[in-house]
């Protein structure tokens, strides 16, 4: 099938918004005889004329023929094959053009999937039009090619783009069980650009959502954890529990802001989704556990209640509380333990902040955790509105002491100790 090619009088991108490194990629493919296009998201981004976050890169060349032409190349991945080449903190993906492989044919050890269709393996090369086909939403699909400048779309996807529509490649049903986290995706991107979800596409999601217990756990949380910093959290949360996503993740929390959560508790809940969203607007980004605490805040002040009732001091009752709600979903989405006890010190220590006399302001400052608590802390007073002078203190403090609110650099790890080998002469 011949691809719709938009020349460069036809669309928007200029190379001066693309980034520099990326260029260079592609200049040295196209100079060593290589096809070299940009991909994806940030082809997308530009005719949206948005600014993209990463530029990545397709090419017909393998990647042991990529490693061989940059010296700062670094290959990654099992399950797709990359190359990651590096300039400095910048990093320029590099992805070989792949088959588009029936999900019924496993042909070798290059293409494995497993029995419902789920793709555990996918190294097949192929031409640039079945990689398109085998992205996963029109969108995404396109190609920008450095030689004559134009846009390659092989699969409709600026009139998708045009009608801002989110659309899959092929059958959504079939598309969903090869990569579950589609669904998660389709609403991401529906929220982030202003799109919305085909008809198709949405049914198919309503029907198919289950299957979404079958990524990998460690995947769904780094996943959920880009709706944070997406700069949409506020319209893509409420979206999730429509359409039964979130009831699948994280069960407890979801049930309850639907059916126990009083107008208190969703107040709360949605004014921490806007916060992140004006962090996002102002170019600020907050740690997981920071945005993890602020998001279930109300939900364990909720579940702490009744061992605060029985006078159960409120570090004990919330530490309790958030134990027991990650007990109820570390299963699903796979928090890592060490952030899961940074939220619960985020919470927890929050009785600390009516302690303004003598040593205890400047003993609590000197905890690792005490930025993200004063955030939290200064966020609650906000909703609640309750001690305002005890705002108005820690204000000051922090203006005097302004060390304090900032990040501490973690200290570096002690090296360990090697038992000394032995030089006993071996028997004989």
């Amino acid at each position: 099938m011949e691809p719709r090619i938009i020349q460069r009088a036809e669309h928007g991108i200029s190379r001066k918004d693309i980034n520099e490194n990326a260029l260079k990629v592609l200049y040295r493919l196209k100079s060593n005889g290589y096809r070299g296009y940009l991909v994806g998201g940030c082809v997308r981004d530009l005719l949206l004329g948005r600014k993209p976050k990463d530029f990545d890169v397709a090419t017909d060349a393998t990647p042991q023929q990529i490693r061989k032409l940059f010296f700062n190349c670094r290959l990654i991945g099992r399950r797709f094959r990359l190359a990651h080449i590096h300039y400095g903190d910048d990093i320029i993906e590099v992805a070989t053009f792949r088959a588009n492989i029936p999900v019924e044919d496993n042909l070798d050890e290059q293409h494995v999937t497993i029995e419902d269709g789920m793709v555990l393996r996918d190294n097949r090369w192929g031409t640039p039009e079945e990689d398109a086909r085998r992205r996963d939403f029109t969108i995404n699909a396109m190609f920008y090619n450095i030689e004559d400048f134009s846009v390659i779309d092989y699969v409709g996807a600026r009139e998708d783009l045009e009608k801002r529509i989110i659309k899959l490649i092929g059958d959504p049903y079939t598309r969903y069980i090869e990569d579950p986290v589609r669904m998660l995706r389709a609403v991401r991107f529906a929220t982030t650009l202003d799109l919305s979800i085909g008809e198709q596409e949405y049914d198919a999601i309503l029907q198919q959502r289950d299957h979404l217990m079958n990524a990998a756990p460690a995947r769904l949380y780094e996943e959920f954890l880009k709706f944070f910093y997406s700069g949409a959290a506020a319209k893509a949360i409420p979206m999730m529990l429509d359409v039964g996503m979130l009831q699948l993740m994280f069960p407890r929390w979801a049930d309850w802001l639907e059916h126990e959560a009083s107008e208190e508790d969703r107040k709360w809940t949605d004014q921490a989704l806007r916060q992140m969203d004006i962090w996002k607007s102002n170019d600020r980004k907050a740690d997981a556990p920071l945005l993890y605490a602020l998001m279930f805040g109300s939900y364990h002040e909720w579940l702490a209640k009744p061992d605060l009732d029985e006078g159960k001091p409120r570090y004990q009752a919330i530490n309790h509380a958030v134990a027991s709600h990650y007990e109820t979903f570390r299963e699903c989405v796979s928090m890592p333990r060490r952030q899961m006890t940074q939220m619960m010190h985020i919470t927890s220590c929050q009785a600390r902040f009516e302690k303004t006399r003598g040593k205890a302001p400047h003993n609590f400052a000197d905890r690792p955790y005490f930025p993200e608590a004063l955030v939290y802390f200064q966020f609650t007073q906000g909703i609640t509105g309750e001690h305002p002078e005890l705002a108005d203190w820690w204000k000051t403090y922090v203006k005097e002491n302004p060390q304090t609110a900032r990040k501490p650099a973690q200290a570096p790890r002690k090296p360990r100790r090697r038992k000394p080998r032995s030089h006993k002469p071996k028997e004989a």
